[in-house]
């Protein structure tokens, strides 16, 4: 006889199709399809009695009401977190550290850490080879050696873009000809309200050595058909970094480069 051990192993699977297809995949072929697709009925691509339909302009609903597009329904803010006081612990000219007195919905109250910094800027400058300009430098916070965009904090009533034009010049003695707004990102909204804006930079011009001899160990150019590469081998870590050269590989892609 079988153990109960013996007997789960030999049942028969009753994984389908369905289920052994990449989420990705799903949700690639469903977004171009007309209907709506509802995950949470036992792996049969079916909406279960559980599964909470949302009314939508479009996307998708998965499992039990998490929707994917744009939705019409008005929002309550019951989720909204209330926070009571906010006390400074340390304040200086790169970050200020408080301390919150927060409350969730559910009534629990707790304190949390704040950090609020200025806005960073940084540039990817990009030559007619489709490579960037990075540079070599070393975090103490993490010891660890990356490459990374140059950039540096906006100063009080300085233009982000030009902060970003001026320390690609300090940084590694290169000027970008033109300059354009790329994208901007917080990197750490749990905790932090430190806002980074990341400008593309092209037709570079060499104009010297670099002025700031603190940032990099050495400068390089790193083609973006290598990017996924360094990203992958842990050399680019920085949330600004890896953010950018995806979004050029992007447009790389897209032909927008």
């Amino acid at each position: 006889m079988q153990s109960s051990q013996d007997q789960a192993v030999a049942r028969p699977s009753t994984t389908t199709e369905h289920d052994q297809q990449p989420l990705t995949t799903i949700l690639r072929r469903s977004l171009c399809a007309p209907s709506r697709l509802c995950f949470g009925g036992g792996g049969t691509g079916k909406p279960s009695g559980r599964a909470r339909t949302s009314r939508c302009k479009s996307g998708l609903t998965l499992g039990a009401g998490i929707l994917v597009g744009v939705t019409d329904e008005p929002s309550t803010e019951l989720t909204r977190w209330t926070i009571h006081s906010e006390r400074v612990v340390d304040d200086t000219r790169r970050a200020r550290l408080s301390i919150a007195d927060v409350e969730l919905p559910d009534g629990v109250r707790f304190e949390q850490y704040v950090i609020r910094a200025p806005k960073s800027a940084m540039m990817a400058l990009v030559d007619d080879q489709d490579r960037v300009l990075m540079v070599w430098r070393h975090r103490f916070v993490i010891d660890q050696w990356v490459w990374e965009l140059p950039g540096g904090y906006v100063e009080a009533g300085e233009d982000p873009a030009v902060c970003a034009a001026r320390e690609v010049e300090e940084e590694t003695g290169w000027r970008a000809t033109t300059v354009e707004s790329m994208v901007s990102f917080q990197p750490w909204v749990s905790t932090a309200d430190a806002e980074n804006l990341v400008f593309l930079g092209r037709e570079p011009v060499h104009i010297g050595q670099p002025v700031d001899v603190n940032e990099a160990e050495r400068i390089g150019w790193i083609p973006l058909d290598e990017a996924f590469a360094y990203i992958a081998r842990g050399e680019v870590v920085g949330a600004g970094s890896v953010i950018a050269l995806l979004d050029l590989l992007a447009r790389k892609q897209r032909g927008d480069l």
